[in-house]
């Protein structure tokens, strides 16, 4: 007679499960005086990064800013002195953009202050 092969619950070929964790291990995880896992930032740093953020966007819009304004400016003051009137350059793109970082950058100043980041 031939033998008949039966195949083992658990071949060696095949990936054992992961085992549960106890309940113990799990509620201490998820209690709130836990310290968080070190890959989560914690709100301190998350505040800070937003602050530093919004004073570099205030930073750079006003440059934006400053930068429209100046050649609005200088293109203006070189038509005047043109005998035929002369052409002068209004950049409003650069002041509108420049205005929009430092709005943009105020708010992140102001959350960073709050208690949420979100």
């Amino acid at each position: 007679m031939a033998e008949q092969h039966t195949p083992e619950p658990h071949s060696s070929n095949r990936p054992q499960p992961e085992p549960v964790p106890n309940a113990e291990h799990t509620d201490a995880a998820l209690s709130p005086s836990a310290e968080p896992p070190p890959y989560v930032p914690r709100p301190e740093a998350l505040r800070h990064d937003l602050k530093v953020r919004g004073e570099r966007a205030v930073i750079f819009g006003a440059l934006w800013l400053l930068a429209g304004v100046l050649i609005t400016l200088i293109t203006y003051v070189n038509a005047l002195q043109s005998f035929s009137g002369g052409i002068y350059v209004v950049a409003w793109g650069p002041a509108v953009y420049g205005l929009y970082r430092i709005i943009s950058g105020l708010i992140m100043i102001k959350k960073s202050r709050t208690q949420s980041v979100n």
